[in-house]
């Protein structure tokens, strides 16, 4: 009888070997290492929103645009933009991961937008979610 071989990221079969630093930084000595290639994209997804557009030196283009969002007058057609501006990052910039559902809200009397992420990576069939409000 067959059965399925999970798909496993070659780092994460040695549990003592760090794969990179998790958001945000609180450790006892600043940093909080990451042992799961999975923490380490939610580290990596979460530091996108967190940058700006603009914000790094040699890679201009990377981040999002949600903080000038909130500065912008909120309607449908900036949120559907918004939105569209992120599905179109998360595929150039996060090609192992796969968005199952993206949903960006927002409060007009607040200037609040909270962007609703449930995604799952190549090598996993389980989905994670993650929820950003700016």
């Amino acid at each position: 009888m067959a059965f399925r071989i999970a798909n496993k990221e070659p780092i994460d079969l040695s549990g003592n070997v760090g794969v990179g630093v998790s958001l945000p930084f609180s450790g006892p000595a600043v940093f909080n290492s990451t042992y799961q290639t999975g923490d380490q994209i939610k580290s990596n997804i979460r530091n996108y929103f967190l940058s700006s557009k603009g914000e790094r030196f040699l890679n201009p283009n990377y981040g999002s645009t949600i903080k000038r969002t909130i500065f912008e007058s909120i309607t449908n057609g900036t949120l559907d933009s918004l939105q569209q501006t992120i599905s179109d990052d998360m595929a150039k910039y996060f090609p192992t991961v796969k968005v199952v559902d993206l949903q960006v809200y927002g409060k007009e009397d607040s200037n609040e937008v909270k962007v609703e992420l449930t995604y799952r990576t190549v090598n996993s069939s389980t989905p994670q979610t993650l929820n950003i409000l700016l």
